[in-house]
């Protein structure tokens, strides 16, 4: 399970796909019918978060996620300002877990 933020940079016409660049690289989001609202109101610009699982990864490579929820957050900016911050705690949180986990 993924959960990425960021700019749409792309969405095809039938709105199955949606290209979404966060802090370090390009997505390619696949939406399927059973996702609530589809892609519908989202376009390039929009800053987005979405949830799904990951179908295809690796160096080189586009991540690929078959999208379980999609959602604008442009309408309040903090969304996106705070993000980053988001993603550096839960490394953190994680590092430490990591750390004691060993010992």
């Amino acid at each position: 399970m993924v959960w990425l933020q960021g700019v749409v940079e792309s969405v095809t016409e039938d709105k199955t796909e949606v290209v979404l660049r966060d802090e370090e690289a390009l997505a390619t989001l696949t939406v399927s019918d059973l996702v609530p609202g589809g892609a519908d109101g989202i376009h390039a610009g929009s800053y987005i978060m979405a949830v799904g699982t990951v179908e295809s990864a690796g160096r080189g490579c586009p991540l690929i996620v078959a999208v379980l929820r999609l959602s604008d957050l442009s309408s309040n900016s903090a969304h996106k300002l705070s993000w980053p911050l988001e993603v550096y705690e839960l490394k953190q949180i994680l590092f430490e877990q990591s750390k004691l986990s060993k010992t």
